[in-house]
């Protein structure tokens, strides 16, 4: 399973994710600045990832 964690949750997460034999990376590690919500969900679509957030997104 590939794991992205939102920007509003810590970076530790990753290696928790990690730990539990899942690919995990974080939203800050895409780009020099925090994603726009749409990029966020592009790259959850395209790279069929599952986001990790604390937020309470629409279906």
């Amino acid at each position: 399973m590939k794991c992205l964690i939102d920007e509003c949750l810590h970076t530790s997460l990753v290696e928790v994710v990690r730990e539990c034999g899942h690919e995990g990376y974080h939203v800050n590690w895409l780009g020099p600045d925090s994603q726009i919500v749409n990029e966020v969900i592009e790259v959850t679509l395209v790279d069929d990832h599952i986001e990790i957030t604390r937020y309470d997104m629409p279906a």
